[in-house]
């Protein structure tokens, strides 16, 4: 769970695996409010993973074939494999601050400090669904909520340009939004 409070100190990373990475990514997803319902069939296993039951081993492959099933455009496009290296550490926001963001979005190469002020401030058409989830987030946050999973950023090969944020904008959001000063994450490095 990402935890929103402050951290007296930065732990160490701590490494993890491919499967690690993607059956967090699914859980979160799958208790997500605004993406479960793309997990079809599941409604027993969400409310089973929301209670804080762990996955059986068969739910758990389940969830690993869903998520790199649905998430197969995004996890290609970063080419992220299991041979790469993966780990998971507490890391400040003033970090994060400088990740860049997604293609996708449209922006050209941009710091998810940038992309933060624009949903807060002055969202697009397109992006106000994404600043309405994320301030209903904020409001859960501010009321004691914690969120379950780790968003998920790319380091470059070069090791010179900012990690690319994939996966947990909303999640990232609350958090800068909410003063933290730092969150959980994970990293895969090529």
């Amino acid at each position: 769970m990402t935890d929103l409070a402050a951290a007296p100190a930065m732990p160490p990373a701590d490494p993890c695996t491919f499967d690690d990475v993607m059956l967090d990514w699914a859980v979160a997803e799958i208790v997500s409010p605004t993406w479960w319902e793309k997990w079809q069939g599941a409604d027993a296993l969400r409310s089973k993973l929301i209670a804080g039951q762990p996955p059986t081993p068969p739910e758990r492959n389940a969830l690993l074939r869903g998520i790199l099933q649905f998430r197969a455009p995004l996890i290609q496009r970063y080419r992220i494999s299991p041979s790469w290296r993966f780990h998971r550490r507490e890391t400040t926001l003033d970090e994060v601050s400088r990740f860049s963001v997604l293609p996708d979005f449209g922006y050209g190469p941009r710091s998810f400090a940038w992309f933060a002020a624009k949903i807060r401030d002055n969202p697009s058409d397109d992006e106000r669904t994404m600043q309405s989830q994320a301030l209903a987030m904020l409001e859960l946050a501010c009321s004691g909520n914690r969120f379950r999973g780790s968003p998920i950023a790319v380091e470059a090969a070069d090791d010179e340009s900012p990690p690319a944020l994939v996966e947990g904008y909303k999640r990232c959001l609350v958090a800068l939004w909410q003063g933290a000063p730092s969150i959980q994450l994970f990293f895969c490095h090529p």
